[in-house]
């Protein structure tokens, strides 16, 4: 019995789980009371901690009416009016004679749907995550930045010059991001709906078959849905603006190297100047992110522009190789700087969903054996019917299953998810 690990619940939230001592400590300083629910393996249901033998040193009072009442009955009395209490007093447990509705609650049944709901409520954490993540990768520009950047990697560190006129060519031609800052302003707003999207559905279903939520489950969520909703759409908004000044310069420094590369590609692919074995500064070739991202991009490309049209062909092949690896690393550094960004906002938000669900399933807990949760379950758990996969969002979740394969996800974790996304 000493080994035991307990979980105890203090209004409406399961606590755990901790040892046998631990609990008989809570018990004896006072910090758990009597009528409080507790649990351990081999339990059926949660039992009044009031009821465990040794457990408290005292004699037990004399039950009060406030103590007969279950702790779901006693959260709904004291956030309600003198007026609502007497309006809604709840009968005592003890007082309440079984009705033929309760006779047919299929305990085994309710037990089997909470099971679930702990499964949905970590799966569900981690779709949501990968879901914001995505859209933040896969806006216009950080698609451009990416596409540039896998362009420029095939440079080895000694290609002849014209091999690498060819290949900086194919990128430059292959991304524009002169007007980088207006595709982003347009991308946020994607990237925003997601998480208030979330709170909007899950909100909505479960009042829709539960109308006294609200009064029973403490969440900032139920208490205002749409402020929720229009905190988390700012909070990515803003996060995914957090560094467009970086962009700005990024945007500019484009147009630069865009101006300067004609004399660039001219000289590297004229045959007397690379067959002499020329080699520029160009040094990407593996992506390189060193110390430099830390010291903005404010200044990137300026310095190698001055009095370009006096400078040599070797000259100014280096300075274009310099400007063109700095550009590179700096826009390598936006797009991380912005996902670690939205990275603390995706964060706050899963641990709301995590407390959301908690909440509900601590009190689908405490009515185990008196309330069918059948509808509420299947609010939370069924995908939506009205949520149709056209087919780029189909190629869109296709790509977050991807990347939760390579994170490792149960099969379990995975079918379960592709069950809520409704994929196939």
């Amino acid at each position: 019995m000493s080994d035991a690990q307990w979980y105890f619940m203090t209004r409406g939230e399961r606590t755990g789980p901790i040892s046998q001592a631990e609990l008989m400590s809570r018990a004896q300083s006072g910090l758990l009371s009597r009528d409080e629910l507790v649990w351990r393996d081999g339990f059926t249901n949660w039992t009044p901690a009031g009821t465990i033998v040794g457990l408290f040193l005292a004699p037990p009072p004399a039950p009060s009416a406030k103590a007969q009442l279950t702790w779901w009955q006693r959260l709904f009395r004291s956030q309600t009016s003198a007026i609502n209490e007497k309006r809604t007093a709840v009968v005592s447990p003890a007082n309440k004679k079984p009705t033929k509705r309760d006779s047919k609650i299929d305990r085994a049944a309710n037990r089997k749907m909470i099971a679930q709901l702990r499964d949905d409520a970590v799966d569900t954490q981690l779709v949501a995550a990968e879901m914001i993540r995505v859209r933040v990768r896969l806006n216009p520009v950080n698609i451009q930045i990416h596409n540039f950047i896998e362009c420029i990697n095939p440079i080895t560190d000694d290609p002849p010059p014209h091999e690498k006129a060819q290949i900086v060519q194919s990128a430059m031609q292959s991304v524009n991001l002169a007007n980088a800052v207006l595709e982003l302003d347009e991308a946020l707003y994607v990237v925003a709906a997601i998480g208030a999207t979330r709170i909007q559905v899950f909100t909505s279903r479960l009042v829709k078959v539960w109308p006294k939520a609200r009064q029973f489950i403490r969440h900032h969520w139920l208490d205002d849905s749409e402020k929720a909703a229009k905190d988390i759409g700012e909070q990515l908004y803003c996060a995914v603006q957090a560094h467009r000044h970086d962009l700005v310069v990024i945007e500019k420094h484009f147009l630069q190297l865009q101006e300067f590369h004609p004399r660039y590609h001219a000289i590297m692919t004229r045959n007397n100047f690379w067959k002499t074995g020329f080699k520029t500064g160009l040094r990407i070739a593996a992506g390189i992110v060193g110390d430099e991202l830390g010291e903005g991009v404010a200044a990137v490309g300026t310095y190698v522009w001055d009095a370009w049209r006096e400078k040599s062909d070797t000259k100014f092949c280096e300075s274009f190789g310099n400007a063109l690896d700095d550009f590179c690393s700096t826009t390598q550094a936006f797009t991380e700087k912005t996902v670690q960004e939205v990275e603390v906002v995706t964060s706050a938000f899963v641990n709301d969903l995590n407390d959301f669900y908690q909440d509900i399933i601590a009190f689908l807990e405490g009515v185990i054996d008196t309330k069918d949760i059948s509808k509420i379950y299947h609010a939370l758990h069924d995908p939506d019917a009205d949520d149709k996969i056209d087919d780029d969002r189909k190629d869109f979740l296709e790509i977050v299953m991807s990347n939760l394969r390579d994170q490792k996800v149960s099969a379990r974790s995975e079918a379960n998810i592709k069950r809520m996304l409704g994929l196939p």
